[in-house]
C-alpha cells in the first residue's frame, strides 16, 4: 500500500490503469490527481459527472434522482473493474457510502487500493476517524460514529494507523 503523499509511480513504456475514487464534492482533487497521473505516463478512469454539474443532482431525492445515481455508482464499479488500482481521494479523511462501496468492491476484486490521506481508526469502535484540525505538531482526529478524538504525530508516514 502507498503511504499518503508518495510520489506516483511513473509507468511510461507499459501504462497502467488507475481509477480514482471518493466523493464528487472533492472534484478539483479528481482533476489535480487525474493530470498528476496522466502526466506520469498512466491512463486514468475517473468519474463523469462531479458536484458543479448541479443539474444532473437538482432532484437527488426523487425515485429518479435515485435511479440516476444508483446507476453513475454502478458504472464507476465498472471502471474500478477496468483499473489496476484504485486510488481513494479521502479528502481530511472523508469516505462516504458510495466511496465505501466502491473501496469494498474494489478489494473483493483484488484490487490494490491507496488513498491520498492517511487513515486513522478510532481505538473505541474501530471505525474511520476523520481529520478535523492540525497544529505544529500533531493531526487532530474525530470519531464520526462515536466522538472520540485522537491525536497523530505529524510526520507519521504509516498508511493506518490503529
Amino acid at each position: 500500500m502507498q503511504k499518503p503523499n508518495e510520489p506516483i509511480i511513473e509507468c511510461l513504456d507499459t501504462p497502467k490503469t488507475v481509477c480514482l475514487c471518493g466523493s464528487t464534492q472533492f472534484w478539483r482533487e479528481y482533476q489535480l490527481w487525474g493530470l498528476k497521473y496522466t502526466l506520469a505516463g498512466w491512463i486514468v478512469l475517473s468519474i463523469g459527472v462531479a458536484s458543479p454539474d448541479a443539474i444532473v443532482w437538482a432532484n437527488p431525492n426523487t425515485d429518479e434522482g435515485k435511479e440516476q445515481k444508483r446507476r453513475l455508482d454502478e458504472l464507476h464499479k465498472r471502471k474500478i473493474d477496468m483499473a489496476d488500482e484504485v486510488f481513494v481521494l479521502n479528502v481530511d479523511g472523508y469516505i462516504g457510502e458510495s466511496t465505501r462501496s466502491e473501496i469494498d468492491h474494489a478489494t473483493a476484486q483484488g484490487k490494490p487500493v491507496r488513498y491520498l490521506e492517511q487513515r486513522v481508526f478510532c481505538w473505541n469502535c474501530n471505525g474511520i476517524m476523520r481529520q478535523f484540525a492540525h497544529d505544529s505538531f500533531y493531526y487532530h482526529y474525530r470519531c464520526p460514529a462515536c466522538g472520540k478524538e485522537r491525536l497523530v504525530l505529524r510526520g507519521n508516514t504509516d498508511a493506518e494507523v490503529r
